[in-house]
């Protein structure tokens, strides 16, 4: 083929976009060496002709390079700026990413030094030599790439003039071909490997040929056995490496087959032939005279002496097949005798499967004549029923792997022609000739439909008789128990033998009378049936409800012959009953009285006082920061409290009080008839004493508060809506006021309501209309005054009250579900403002966090803190995350992990507010912490209670102990700082150093 035509052959494959042609080349079995040089020289063209092309693209690439320099760094190619020096002046984002290196980092290489030492010398050389009208393409160049071992790629250089025609800077740039040189390299391997195969594979193929020759002869049936074996002698020469001077002949019992210029020879090859039934044979290739070429005096090669064994085996195979056959086709015609009169489908099947007689029973069981088995040996496996063919293709499979397996009897349903479904029982034996040779099964297929119906039908019967979970007895016409089941001795306590010959009277209880049992027998007499409730007597004594339903049975003359009767104990429906009717008026978590009930008893409450001039309170209950508790611990675990909160306060309660569960945390009690207002704070002060002690649930000590709210009858209102909306306004009040204490309702607390709920509906949006401002106070050294750290603080820039303090709004925050959204804000917010001090040049060693519990029990907590540093590029050991004290220690059991999580970051932790909580000295040892913050209500009360000395001298040594830091916060005098050091605190924050301000109002005047 011309250069020109392989040429033209190479753009229309481009066009086409078969770009795979090597491969499709490789992957075809047909291939020889001609063809794959062709292809070759067709690939090698089409990357000709790419490689031009990209010369071409290239060369407009310099030409509009000073127009359209805006769109350099969005070029699909890498591509860099260099001066006169080499320098790289600029890269686009290719070269970043083909190079593996940054635009800083590319900015500070040299184009030498992004290329192997080994091309190097070469590109310097050739681009030192350029002239302004010049451009270079160096093809292959080996370049380096960080990371790995690099590339090769195409380097293009074009100069870049200036106006006065001097060359200041060039344009480079870079094509990877790593893929195109690979292949290239891969083609050519792949050549020399098929050139070097390709005489070896082309004798293997001329033996594998005559092999397919042969067995193709020994497969026909039409041919004779004479005609099969001189065939097989004609094609053996031509397999042999000189088929001019082979012949070849077999000899069978006497009769010898071979080609017409055989003769008896030395230089001969040949194989014995046993066949099965005794008879022996030879079968032989010779040449006539000396072959031309001899090693070591041996005439033949080995794969030629394994060809002559492999013919012969074949050969040995078809003779004793064909024995076979002629023996079946001696005996067919006696078993056809045999079979054609029988009622059952026979059949035989020979060594491969092929039915080789099928009796005509098989229409009349199937509608499928005896031809239609014999011409589709599949038919009967698609005839069985889907259900059953997967035991019928198992049991087929086990006959082929195993000719002399036995095995037993096969039931299976067979769909017939019409679509009647049909029960077959198969029985198949193997057929051995008398030299022990495996020729065939017989089989026989058995209609035994109407078996297998009347077994069913009696099966069913004794299984509905026995495994009904109702009762049956059954009867004689006088009442005598013939016959009862499982379910009738289960339910009575009667056994079968106890229960025979007597009546049902047996079962009577006492509670229907003589009138019952009268109306009874005249609805059987009248109309052969009866059904309805009553009660019986169980063995032991106890009665139960049965639903009972009694028939008659009529035999053919329409005479009574027996009584059958169907009960079933009904005593779980009565008790569902029951219990439906408690769950519609009960909370089932806690089994207290739910709203429906209280709402009723409220109301019978309001009544009575109405009526006789009374009083009473009603209490509405909320536990404080439950849900930390599901969020942390699970809602099972909020369950177990629920029910543990539910036994307390009945324990508190009267007999005449209501409690109730009204859903969530919420509980009211109703305090019937009390004298006077203070009977309610009592009992409130009363709970608020229970509630503070720990709590065991679920073997894990918790603390738990309530908030409660107090209306009281009549005063603050005379129907039920009023009294439950004070006590949960009230209740409100109480949360506001910090928690854990109690309120009796004012009429100004509805104010307050309204305010609160609209500050609510305020607060949903306030994150996304950016409201939120961050404040930070300084955290430095007591005795050096040195800059410790910073805390921050979440600050609400209202549109209407101003500047709000996180008092004003986190705990709304809490309750409303936006603490977390919030919390990620702030952490996000402040790292980023202590990177950007970083920039500024000023030095904070530490940035304090808060964490809200919620944000702490988060499953995602861990790598969202990890991403923020790495991205702010902060070392973890310069965050602190600061938890309270109440709060982690509620739930620091199921906050471990995360904790652990955190301090396993670098991020070092600090308990806030510590010193009003109940913390456990073993749980301050398990937890990852760093530092104790001591409350500023303990700071406060210093310089007047000696007593909160002794306090922060504990909390001193309780942390030096467990090898912690010590920060007091909220101090506001000299004298509390020089108290602090001289308990040996460390560090401090408040407003006598410092309040917390926006970032660009700190004054930094304190040293790191």
């Amino acid at each position: 083929m011309s250069d020109e035509r392989i040429r033209r052959r190479a753009m229309e494959v481009l066009r086409e976009g078969r770009f795979k042609l090597a491969d499709d080349l490789l992957a075809r079995s047909d291939l020889d060496l001609v063809s794959l040089v062709e292809n070759l020289r067709v690939y090698q063209a089409e990357l000709e002709i790419q490689n031009e092309e990209l010369l071409r693209n290239q060369r407009q690439i310099q030409e509009s390079l000073a127009r359209f320099a805006s769109l350099f760094n969005t070029l699909p190619v890498a591509e860099l700026v260099i001066d006169h020096k080499g320098l790289v002046l600029e890269a686009n984002p290719e070269a970043q990413a083909l190079f593996g290196l940054s635009k800083a980092h590319l900015n500070q290489h040299f184009l030498a030094r992004l290329i192997e030492e080994v091309d190097r010398g070469a590109v310097v050389g050739a681009w030192t030599k350029l002239s302004v009208d010049e451009n270079l393409r160096l093809p292959e160049i080996r370049f380096r790439r960080l990371g790995d071992g690099g590339f090769i790629g195409d380097l293009h250089i074009a100069p870049l003039a200036s106006p006065l025609g001097e060359i200041r800077q060039y344009v480079c740039a870079v094509l990877d071909r790593s893929e195109a040189v690979a292949q290239r390299r891969s083609l050519y391997e792949s050549s020399e490997r098929l050139r070097r195969s390709d005489s070896v594979l082309r004798e293997r193929l001329k033996e594998l040929a005559a092999l397919h020759d042969v067995l193709a002869e020994t497969a026909r049936h039409e041919a004779s056995v004479g005609e099969v074996l001189q065939h097989v002698v004609e094609r053996l020469p031509d397999a042999w490496r000189f088929p001019d001077l082979a012949e070849a002949r077999i000899q069978v019992a006497g009769s010898g087959y071979q080609t017409a210029g055989f003769v008896r020879s030395d230089w001969r090859q040949s194989v014995e032939l046993k066949l099965s039934d005794g008879r022996a044979g030879e079968i032989q290739v010779v040449y006539r005279e000396r072959p031309p070429v001899v090693e070591e005096d041996e005439p033949f090669l080995a794969e030629e002496g394994r060809l002559l064994k492999a013919v012969a085996a074949h050969v040995t195979s078809f003779l004793g097949r064909r024995c076979d056959e002629e023996r079946l086709r001696e005996t067919r015609e006696r078993y056809r005798v045999l079979a054609e009169f029988s009622s059952e489908w026979e059949y035989w099947l020979g060594p491969e499967g092929r039915y080789l007689y099928v009796s005509p029973a098989c229409e009349r069981i199937t509608g499928h004549s005896a031809a239609e088995f014999e011409a589709d040996p599949e038919l009967l496996t698609r005839l069985i029923h889907p259900e059953d063919r997967a035991r019928w293709i198992a049991h087929a499979e086990h006959q082929r792997r195993d000719d002399e397996c036995e095995l037993d009897g096969l039931e299976f349903r067979l769909l017939t022609r019409d679509g009647r479904e049909r029960w077959i029982e198969h029985i198949c034996n193997q057929v051995i000739a008398d030299d022990g040779r495996f020729l065939g099964r017989r089989g026989v297929n058995r209609d035994i439909s109407e078996r297998i119906e009347a077994e069913r039908s009696l099966r069913l019967a004794a299984r509905v008789f026995e495994s009904t979970d109702e009762g049956v007895v059954i009867t004689d016409p006088r009442a005598r128990i013939l016959a009862v089941n499982r379910a009738f001795t289960e339910i009575t306590g009667y056994a079968e033998e106890e229960a025979l010959g007597e009546t049902p009277g047996l079962l009577r209880s006492g509670r229907q009378d003589s009138g019952f049992y009268s109306g009874m027998w005249d609805s059987l007499a009248n109309r052969g049936h009866w059904r309805g409730e009553l009660w019986n007597r169980h063995k032991e004594g106890h009665l139960f409800p049965v639903l009972l339903t009694v028939s008659s049975v009529l035999d053919d003359a329409g005479e009574l012959t027996n009584y059958v009767g169907v009960f079933s104990d009904i005593s779980h429906i009565k008790r569902a009953e029951e219990r439906l009717e408690f769950l519609a008026n009960h909370d089932p978590l806690t089994e207290l009285p739910n709203r429906s009930m209280f709402q009723e008893r409220l109301q019978q409450c309001i009544q009575r006082a109405e009526r006789y001039k009374r009083q009473f309170a009603l209490l509405f209950l909320d536990l404080d920061h439950f849900k930390d508790v599901n969020d942390t611990l699970g809602h099972p675990f909020g369950d177990a409290l629920l029910k543990q909160v539910a036994e307390i306060l009945a324990q508190q309660v009267r007999v005449v009080d209501t409690i109730a569960r009204l859903g969530g945390d919420e509980f009211v009690v109703i305090l019937e008839d009390i004298p006077e207002p203070r009977f309610a704070a009592r009992f409130a002060d009363r709970l608020m004493d229970v509630f503070a002690q720990p709590m065991i649930v679920v073997e894990q000590e918790l603390f738990i508060t309530v908030s409660i709210g107090i209306s009281v009858y009549p005063q603050d209102g005379q129907d039920m809506d009023s009294l439950v909306r004070h006590a949960d306004i009230a209740m409100y009040q109480a949360k506001s006021a910090g928690r854990n204490a109690f309120r009796f309702f004012e009429p100004l607390m509805s104010d307050g309501l309204a305010r609160r709920m609209r500050l609510e509906h305020q607060l949903r949006g306030a994150l996304e209309r950016n409201e939120f401002v961050l404040h930070y106070q300084p955290q430095l050294s007591l005795d050096g005054r040195r800059l410790r750290g910073v805390e921050t603080f979440c600050r609400w820039m209202h549109p209407e009250l101003g500047l709000l303090p996180p008092e004003r709004f986190l705990p709304m925050t809490e309750e409303l579900g936006l603490i977390k959204e919030l919390g990620c804000w702030v952490l996000e917010q402040s790292c980023g403002q202590l990177a950007s001090w970083d920039r500024a040049g000023i030095r904070v060693p530490r940035l304090a966090v808060n964490l809200s519990m919620r944000e702490l029990s988060g499953r995602e907590t861990v790598a969202r803190v990890r991403e923020i540093l790495e991205r702010y590029r902060i070392a973890p050991e310069r965050l602190e995350l600061e938890v309270a004290e109440s709060k982690l220690m509620r739930c620091a059991d199921a906050l471990v992990g995360n904790l652990k999580g955190i301090r396993e970051l670098g991020v070092r932790l600090a308990v806030d507010d510590f010193g009003i909580g109940f913390s456990s000295m073993t749980l301050l040892q398990r937890l990852p912490l760093k530092r104790l913050k001591i409350d500023r209500s303990i700071v406060a009360a210093l310089a007047a209670d000696s007593d909160q000395r002794l306090v922060v001298r504990a909390i001193v040594s309780l942390a030096y102990s467990l090898g912690l830091s010590v920060l007091a916060e909220g101090i506001e005098t000299r004298e509390q700082a020089d108290l602090l050091i001289g308990e040996g605190c460390e560090e401090g924050q408040g407003f006598f150093f410092c309040e917390p301000l926006p970032p660009g109002d700190l004054v930094w005047s304190w040293p790191a």
